[in-house]
């Protein structure tokens, strides 16, 4: 009898694990959030990088607690509660394990609209 030999998100991999998946971004400004990493049920760890050369960047996760269900959390760069700021020049900030899998958005501290974010997005 053979043995069935596989990792994360090999072909026969029988598991909703995955591996990485790397999302690039190069728009972001100070006054329209965009939605970085979708959300993702299967989420074990999500990593923020910012790779700007000066320029912080807010990264926040689509709802809040705050009143004991999911709120809506529009954090800005002038009011940042709810928010994570991650600095420029190579800042990173990583989660892990549960109450990760939703959708997360990414703001610069500038209007430049020309920011950069890089995402690793892990079911493993």
């Amino acid at each position: 009898m053979g043995i069935i030999v596989a990792g994360p998100g090999a072909a026969l991999a029988f598991s909703s694990a995955s591996g990485g998946k790397l999302y690039a971004f190069n728009n972001l400004d100070a006054t329209t959030p965009v939605e970085v990493a979708a959300s993702n049920p299967s989420r074990q760890r999500i990593r923020f990088h910012n790779p700007h050369a000066s320029q912080n960047m807010l990264v926040y996760p689509q709802y809040k607690q705050n009143t004991g269900a999911n709120v809506a959390n529009a954090p800005t760069i002038a009011a940042p509660g709810g928010g994570f700021l991650i600095y420029g020049n190579g800042g990173t900030l990583e989660f892990t394990g549960g109450e990760i899998q939703g959708a997360w958005y990414a703001l610069m501290e500038s209007a430049s609209n020309n920011g950069p974010c890089t995402v690793l997005d892990s079911n493993t």
